[in-house]
């Protein structure tokens, strides 16, 4: 997203002060806040390109603050050089709005650089699609609960099964708060009014066939952990 200021009170001038103020909610206040980030979204990266691509703008954005030449895995929260990138023994770009549900293979969705972290090659394959939540034992259906999510993630980290869907995934907890921001962004950001993308929303049902991505209550939890 590209915006003539990053202030943020010049960023938002155009919102009422209903929108401000809380008056406006819901549908109405969703709508406004679309039309504003798809008006500031004018610098499209392509997923994939000879010239500049995600691979290097994630290479800025998820730098790592003490290298030159390394990112920070997103659920491994360790150093990985650039040179490995799109290698199995290295990382990938993790869509933390997954493609399948909603997000797809074009359009500005699949590569908004908001919902587009380096990860772990073999993390990533664990999380797969599986929607942000915390495991629950009292769930009807679910697996054992693992944690960490797998060898190579970072502690905190949890994956859940369950019949029928592929389940949970729970990131660590130092980046959660960063995570949710994304999911609520892609959810504010997309209405399927552009070409090739879809209507994304969240909720505590998560579902595939009808983009809606979830734990709507766990995100909302981490929330107030924001700074």
């Amino acid at each position: 997203m590209v915006s003539n200021s990053c202030d943020a009170s010049t960023y938002y001038s155009s919102l009422s002060s209903d929108d401000l103020d809380g008056t406006n909610t819901g549908v109405a206040l969703q709508a406004t806040l679309q039309a504003l980030l798809e008006s500031t979204h004018a610098n499209v990266i392509p997923y994939t390109s000879t010239a500049t691509d995600c691979w290097n703008a994630l290479e800025v954005l998820d730098k790592d603050p003490a290298s030159e030449t390394d990112v920070i895995l997103i659920y491994k929260l360790t150093p990985e050089p650039f040179s490995t990138q799109g290698v199995s023994s290295g990382w990938n770009r993790e869509h933390v709005w997954p493609k399948s549900y909603g997000v797809g293979y074009d359009g500005p969705d699949t590569s908004d650089l908001h919902s587009l972290r380096a990860a772990d090659w073999s993390v990533n394959s664990c999380r797969s699609n599986r929607y942000y939540a915390e495991c629950d034992a009292e769930a009807a259906g679910g697996g054992d609960c693992t944690s960490p999510a797998h060898a190579e993630a970072a502690d905190g980290t949890q994956k859940q099964s369950f019949s029928g869907e592929l389940g949970r995934f729970a990131p660590p907890p130092s980046v959660r708060g960063d995570l949710a921001r994304s999911i609520f962004y892609m959810a504010a950001r997309y209405d399927g009014g552009e070409t090739d993308t879809t209507d994304l929303s969240i909720t505590d049902c998560p579902c595939l066939s009808t983009n809606t991505m979830g734990l709507l209550s766990d995100l909302l939890q981490v929330r107030s952990e924001w700074v």
